[in-house]
């Protein structure tokens, strides 16, 4: 088919449109599809990469639905007669509504919902079609927060568990066969809580960003960046699986860290601070 914007609406079987790609004709048709996506529905949580498709996870509308494009045509999403390279669609079907969150590509296609961590398995014999995409899971049962997206780090995908307060690694076990997200930080538990000013109990920390710093032929080690924006630090993530190295860190300075992004092997950090105030 071909896509036009609706400007305006004027009647049930008439509106106005900007054409984007040429009509085979003029006459009115009743064969016509809206777009999953647009002001009204919502917009995707997350978009990713694989296997030359575009994939789409979650929505307002849709939380647990996941769209993949035509192979090799990242904006064509047209259902098709379920030829091999034609557009995916596959909810998630785990017996509950979750909202996906995040799908991060690594060795498979991991997804991430508000409630657990499932993945599509990636395969050198087998490619994604229509008749086989299947979803797996939930490996576990944690969530991923809103606001601190999965990073690949140490053969491993680091993420926030929703609540905040404990950072895990997504890695498949070949024992099990399945996925497992153990917990890094239980003894840094005090980097992921903020203190409330009234009671003085420990409350969830807002933890907002994420970003790995590669290594380089100078210093060949890597680092995992998040920022506790309640507390306006840093905190930092250092691991070598194979010497069964890991640690943590906290950076401060004078004001307070808001953000942090690296962009090949140099960090940039965003600070809040006064000046000559």
């Amino acid at each position: 088919g071909q896509e036009a914007t609706i400007t305006s609406w004027n009647s049930a079987t008439n509106v106005d449109v900007t054409v984007l790609e040429t009509f085979a004709g003029t006459a009115a048709d009743t064969d016509w599809d809206i777009q999953v996506f647009n002001a009204e529905n919502g917009y995707q949580m997350s978009v990713a990469l694989a296997e030359q498709r575009m994939i789409i996870g979650g929505g307002k509308d849709f939380p647990h639905g996941i769209w993949m494009s035509k192979t090799g045509a990242f904006r064509n999403f047209d259902v098709g007669t379920a030829s091999a390279d034609e557009m995916i669609d596959r909810p998630l079907d785990s017996g509950t509504i979750e909202t996906i969150r995040n799908i991060h590509i690594s060795d498979n296609i991991e997804i991430f919902t508000d409630l657990a961590e499932h993945y599509i398995p990636l395969s050198v014999t087998q490619a994604l079609t229509p008749t086989f995409s299947p979803v797996l899971g939930p490996q576990d049962i944690n969530g991923i927060s809103a606001h601190v997206p999965p990073q690949t780090y140490d053969g491993a995908t680091v993420f926030m568990q929703q609540t905040g307060m404990v950072l895990r690694e997504y890695l498949f076990n070949d024992g099990s066969d399945r996925y497992t997200s153990d917990g890094l930080s239980l003894l840094a538990t005090h980097l992921f809580q903020n203190q409330d000013a009234t009671t003085g109990d420990d409350t969830p920390a807002d933890i907002r960003g994420s970003t790995v710093l590669t290594g380089t032929t100078r210093r060949p080690e890597s680092y995992y960046f998040t920022v506790n924006v309640g507390k306006g630090e840093i905190v930092q993530f250092h691991s070598q699986r194979v010497e069964k190295i890991a640690g943590f860190g906290r950076w401060t300075t004078d004001g307070t860290f808001s953000d942090v992004m690296a962009v090949g092997n140099q960090l940039f950090c965003g600070v809040k601070r006064e000046v000559a105030g």
